[in-house]
This record gives C-alpha cells, structure tokens and sequence, in this order.
C-alpha cells in the first residue's frame, strides 16, 4: 500500500503542479475562457480514453509494469511541456500525453483492490483518496510556489519541470518496492478470458444493471466537479485579484480536507452507515458549496463552500469506487475499476468544455448550473427504487 500511495502522489501531483498558474498562463497567452478550458479538459479526455486500456493491460502484464511504463510517458510529457511552454498548441499536445499517462490511476485502484478484503476495500479505497487529496496538497504547495508571484507573470516551465522529475521518481520507486498485487490464481483466471479494447470493458460494465447506474452517477458527480473547479482561479481572481500564490493557499487547503476526510472517516462511516448513504451525503454537500459560490462571492463564504465541496468529494469519491469494486467479479475488476475512473475523466473532460463560456456569460452561472445538477442527482438517488446492492 506505501508504494501505491507514492504512485498516486506522483500521478496526480505531477498534473496539481500546473493548477496554480494554468488558467492565467493560457489568458497571458491570449486565449478567453471559452478556449483555455478546452486546453485543461483534454487531460481528462485522454485519460478517460486511457483509463480501461491501462486496466485490462495490467489485468494482463500486472498492475507494476504498466505502471512503469505509465510513469515513464508521464516524465517525457511533462518535459516536453516545460520545454515548449510558450506555445498554446504544444501545450495542448504535451497535455494530451499527460492525460493518456495519468489514465494508469486505475491500475492503482485495481491494485488496492487486489490487496484489499471485501470489509476493508473501502478503507482502501479511502486511504488512496487521501493520496489524491495530498497529491494537492503537494503538487500545488509546489507549483504555485515557483509559478510567479501575480497572474501577469505566471508560468508554467518550472512546475512542468518538476512534474517531471516527480514521474522520474516514481518510476524508481515503482521499480524497486513495488510487488506484484495479482495472485497467481487470478491470472490463470484472467489469462483464461478473451479481452478486446475498451468497449470490450464498458460493455463488462453494461452488463451489470448497479454498475452501470453507479458509473452514469459518477460521470454525473465530477462533471459538476469540473465546472467548478477549471474556473476557480478567474472566479476569484475577478472578485479578489487574487493570484497564482493565493491558489496555491486554496488548493493547499482543498487538499488538507480531503486527506483528511478519505485518510480517517470515510472507512468508517461506511461501515456504520452503509456506502450508500455515504454517497447521498457527499451529493448533498457538493449541492450545498456549488450553491454557496453561486451566490456570495465573499473570502469567509468561499472558505465554507470550498469545505462543502471537499468533504462532498472525498465522502463521494471513495464510497463510489468501493461500491463499483465489490460488484465486479475478480477477472474483471481493473476493467470496471477502468471504466469508473474513465467516467471520472469524462466528466472532467465534458465539465471544462463547456464552463469557460457559462463563465464568459455570467461568472457565477457554472457554480449555479453545478448545483441545479447536482440537486437532480439527489432527486434521483433519493427516489429511485435501487437499493444498496452490497
């Protein structure tokens, strides 16, 4: 579990790095909202392409070295990035290849799995949200440190430069302390099944009626996630003037909650109260920041919303993914777990997209559109007649 707690760091906190400084590079460069939030969606687009492919290739090779190779793109992307930083276009071809690399996060939850008991899988599943929640912590404690000290002269050659290095790491660690997760038992059983591409895992998953109903609401969830989170930086910025430093303080913060609400109270709550009801409880605290942004742009308004937001997201996250862990059979978890991360980085994707031009309307119309989605899913989860299948 160490090993796959460093990867995490590294995977998500090489792409914190950038977080900072990102939108006010690309505005510098003389790109509106409408066409810098493409730019970030792309990573996600990539990696939600990427994410089942990795999954059923460490269902076949094992969970470490497609992990290495991972890692190995991850570094040549980043260094490529850092390098050609003064180009719009390769920095949207340097993020693609960031996006791909990064879709290998589902080999980690696969590995958890691998390792993890049916009670415990969700105290896992924590423990490798609070990798993500630190990730920004230090990914961002990093990047906006060396981004520049206001929005006019923010960059991103430094940060891309030690996102790199960090992938570097990695893949020394992976390399040196990481053992194979997949019993040998399981790959008899995998090696015995007929894989395919992608598709092939999205229709593992179309199979099962929870499972499909669970990754639709995952989708849902981060695509409200991701309207929020691109315009973060402009949002506050217009309203304080606030600069690459403070968005460092911010994500630095975002990420302290979420260490600390997957690292000791998800497991728990889960098993007193049931995945489930943890899951309805992360909506309705996302519902409730989105809301809270929505509506008073003010520094001790925001700090509150921001801990809805996160707390939502951790409580979401990790009760999700668990449940989608314990429907899917042994031969077929990295696909599911694949395909859940993929619905993940499709909302990511299709978020970015379209919340630069919500914002170019009217800047607090993402957070307003966020939260009337959000408060569907509740309707929805609330009423529905599917009930907790574990």
């Amino acid at each position: 579990m160490p090993v796959l707690f460093a990867a995490v760091l590294v995977i998500m906190g090489s792409f914190a790095m950038l977080l900072p400084a990102i939108m006010f590079v690309l505005a510098n460069l003389g790109l509106s909202n409408s066409f810098s939030t493409p730019i970030i969606a792309v990573y996600s687009l990539a990696q939600f392409v990427a994410g089942p492919q990795w999954g059923r290739l460490s269902d076949g090779m094992g969970r470490k070295p497609v992990l290495v190779m991972a890692l190995v793109g991850g570094a040549l992307s980043y260094a490529s990035m850092s390098l050609f930083s003064e180009s719009a276009i390769a920095l949207f071809v340097s993020m693609t290849m960031a996006g791909f690399c990064a879709g290998s996060l589902a080999v980690v939850f696969a590995a958890v799995s691998d390792i993890t008991s049916e009670e415990n899988r969700t105290k896992g599943m924590g423990l490798i949200g609070a990798a993500i929640g630190l990730s920004f912590v230090v990914g961002t404690a990093i990047g906006g440190s060396v981004s520049g000290s206001n929005a006019s002269e923010a960059s991103i050659v430094n940060p891309a430069f030690a996102a790199a290095i960090a992938c570097a790491i990695g893949v020394i660690t992976v390399l040196l302390f990481m053992k194979e997760t997949k019993s040998a038992e399981t790959a008899e059983i995998e090696q015995a099944t007929q894989r395919a591409g992608r598709l092939d895992a999205f229709r593992t998953v179309g199979r099962h009626k929870f499972l499909f109903r669970l990754c639709l609401l995952i989708f849902g969830f981060t695509f409200c996630l991701a309207l929020m989170e691109p315009m973060i930086p402009r949002y506050i910025n217009v309203h304080f003037n606030w600069g690459p430093v403070e968005m460092r303080n911010i994500f630095i913060f975002i990420g302290t909650i979420l260490v600390l609400v997957q690292g000791t109270l998800v497991g728990p709550m889960a098993k007193k109260f049931g995945e489930l009801t943890v899951t309805r409880l992360g909506l309705a605290l996302m519902g409730l920041g989105l809301t809270m942004l929505a509506l008073l742009p003010d520094p001790t308004v925001l700090a509150v919303a921001l801990v809805c937001t996160s707390v939502g997201t951790a409580l979401f996250n990790a009760s999700a993914l668990s449940m989608a862990s314990h429907n899917a059979g042994a031969h077929e978890r990295g696909a599911v777990l694949g395909v859940a991360q993929s619905m993940q980085a499709l909302g990511r994707s299709f978020g970015p997209l379209m919340t630069g031009f919500m914002f170019d309307t009217h800047s607090a119309l993402p957070f307003f559109v966020g939260a009337g989605l959000v408060g569907l899913m509740l309707l929805v989860i609330f009423f529905s007649a599917e009930t907790e299948s574990n």
